[in-house]
């Protein structure tokens, strides 16, 4: 992967009896971590906790790495899925803990630290999504973890948030807070902006009374937003169906909703990978570092040929092409573009909507300076051949882009909603209500897109100055 190998060209690796020192760039200062290892051997002490790695200022903790691991392992065994062996793994985990530390830490040293102050004050907030899903305790796990940024607000029902904790045994104290108040997440400790649910709600079962409950976590981050009394939102996943049954039938979901409840006309939504999230060098590209917006959202798939006209076409490409700009400092955005049939339409053969509507927006889009090829077929434009030099590919609809993407970095990725007036982030998952309740949910999403949001709300208040 390119964008590790640009990252780890920075570092210096040392090994002193199994412990890893890394340092970023020059003059960084090298502490050693073991001394007179002999007469640590000799008394036989038993360490609490132990440093695994260095980055420069920065420490990876043995409890971390086990802590990381752990999740991994208790995710895979629900999903009956299959791991490498445990040395392997920690290998794993460590060097992606590792690349997460350095891209802060570079991060810091642009600038990135300076420029929080801006909004530093603001609140992230995040909507606990579906209650009966595993939204609540993902942000139950990353604030007993401590992995949580300190401006972090929940929103949700304060008594079923601790009765999840207490049922899987995560200590956590519940702060409840009031919007314009001062809060401050840590370890164990959790401010909530508190919304009543309906009825009770049990892990794993949908009622669809909570769905007014679900919408009004949104409308109160929404309005907090909009009033200056935060930076971001962060969506834990809800269910679609459920808020229909529940009295919105015209519901499709947090884009559609957040661009009505904003008063904007058109919103693009777009997943990225991790590595993707952060890149803005030509080279960042690597085999599963992917960013893919979507022409349509969520519509049932026979209704998707008649939503891909020019106006659609032209409009998202230069919302995607605008906030690539704004949003991830890409300044000459390169977008390519799938077809809707197979092949790309063979030329009319197995489809007219490339010839009759993509083809000319796409010249459109090209005469007026944008960067943007296609249409190309789906089935082999995500492959590296293709994808170098790409910094976004646009896909006609939701599974034809999100499928690859999800292969390729499940878990590791997060949804941005560009074309908002405000800051909104989300998880790459839906509610998994197999899983919820167990505690074997991995909240590696939840945590890239709260880092993302921090980041984003940075750089829109840094552009507004």
């Amino acid at each position: 992967m390119k964008t590790r190998n640009t990252l780890l060209a920075h570092a210096k690796i040392v090994s002193a009896t199994g412990v890893m020192a890394l340092c970023i760039g020059a003059g960084a200062l090298v502490t050693p971590l073991v001394s007179q290892a002999q007469d640590f051997a000799s008394t036989q002490r038993q360490p609490i906790d132990s440093v695994v790695a260095v980055v420069n200022e920065g420490v990876i903790m043995r409890s971390e790495l086990d802590g990381r691991v752990a999740q991994i392992q208790q995710q895979a065994q629900a999903q009956g899925g299959s791991l490498p062996a445990r040395s392997a793994l920690e290998a794993q985990v460590l060097e992606r803990m590792i690349m997460d530390e350095i891209q802060m830490q570079l991060a810091r040293r642009s600038g990135y630290s300076s420029l929080m102050t801006q909004n530093a004050g603001l609140p992230l907030l995040i909507t606990t999504g579906e209650p009966a899903g595993v939204g609540p305790e993902l942000v139950l796990m990353l604030a007993s973890q401590g992995n949580l940024p300190e401006q972090t607000v929940a929103i949700g029902d304060v008594d079923m948030l601790r009765q999840r904790a207490a049922e899987l045994a995560l200590d956590v104290t519940l702060v409840e807070a009031r919007p314009g108040e001062p809060v401050k997440a840590s370890a164990g400790k959790l401010p909530v902006w508190p919304v009543a649910l309906k009825e009770p709600a049990m892990p794993g079962v949908l009622n669809p009374a909570n769905a007014e409950y679900v919408l009004a976590t949104l409308e109160l981050a929404v309005n907090a937003c909009m009033a200056g009394q935060a930076a971001a939102i962060v969506t834990a996943p809800l269910h679609k169906g459920v808020i229909i049954e529940g009295g919105y039938p015209d519901f499709t979901g947090h884009t559609e909703w957040l661009r009505d409840a904003c008063g904007v006309d058109e919103v693009v939504m777009m997943l990225a990978t991790d590595a993707a999230l952060h890149a803005q060098a030509p080279d960042w590209q690597g085999s599963g570092d992917l960013r893919v917006a979507l022409v349509t959202t969520h519509l049932p798939l026979r209704h998707v040929a008649d939503a891909i006209t020019f106006d659609r076409v032209t409009r998202i490409s230069r919302l995607l092409a605008a906030d690539l700009k704004r949003q991830f400092g890409i300044a000459s955005p390169r977008i390519a573009v799938c077809g809707l049939n197979p092949h790309a339409g063979e030329d009319g053969h197995l489809g007219r909507e490339e010839l009759d509507t993509i083809i000319p927006a796409l010249e459109a889009l090209r005469a007026d300076g944008l960067k943007i090829e296609g249409p190309l077929p789906a089935d082999t434009l995500f492959t590296p051949r293709h994808l170098a030099g790409v910094d976004a590919v646009l896909a006609m609809y939701h599974d034809q882009g999100l499928a690859v993407l999800k292969y390729a970095g499940f878990g590791q990725a997060a949804n941005i909603t560009l074309g908002l007036p405000l800051v909104r982030t989300s998880v790459d998952h839906g509610t998994a209500l197999d899983l919820a309740g167990k505690g074997v949910a991995d909240p590696g999403s939840l945590r890239i897109a709260l880092s993302l949001a921090r980041r984003l709300a940075t750089q829109r208040a840094n552009a507004a100055c």
